[in-house]
């Protein structure tokens, strides 16, 4: 479902596929590319990587809602990048457990501005 692919239709010597959601979302991105038309047909074409940072999520969060009025529910991201989202300025509160020596530095719940809230 998260790989770049685009659907494929089955042959005799062909295995079908199906789309990746990245082959279907053509607006509210932000990405170094080209996005896909949109319909399942191509995969997106990506540019030089660069630093996922809480400006790109932020700018992207706004895009959703001013396209839609909707507010975002689920935000997917890898290891790293969940890593990365759990030290924004909103991860600064920390959480000790003193009885279980544990401390929490992670995000779970992301709430933008007026832009409702992204589970990770």
């Amino acid at each position: 479902m998260l790989s770049n692919q685009a659907k494929v239709v089955g042959a005799a010597a062909t295995a079908p596929k199906a789309a990746s959601v990245l082959s279907w979302i053509k607006t509210n991105v932000s990405h170094v590319g080209t996005n896909p038309t949109g319909d399942g047909t191509d995969a997106r074409v990506d540019g030089t990587p660069r630093a996922f940072t809480e400006a790109m999520l932020k700018t992207v969060m706004a895009s959703v809602y001013t396209n839609s009025s909707e507010d975002l529910d689920v935000l997917m991201v890898g290891a790293s990048n969940k890593a990365v989202a759990s030290g924004f300025a909103g991860g600064a509160q920390k959480t000790y457990d003193v009885s279980d020596r544990k401390l929490v530095t992670t995000i779970d719940v992301y709430v933008g501005d007026s832009m409702g809230s992204l589970a990770a």
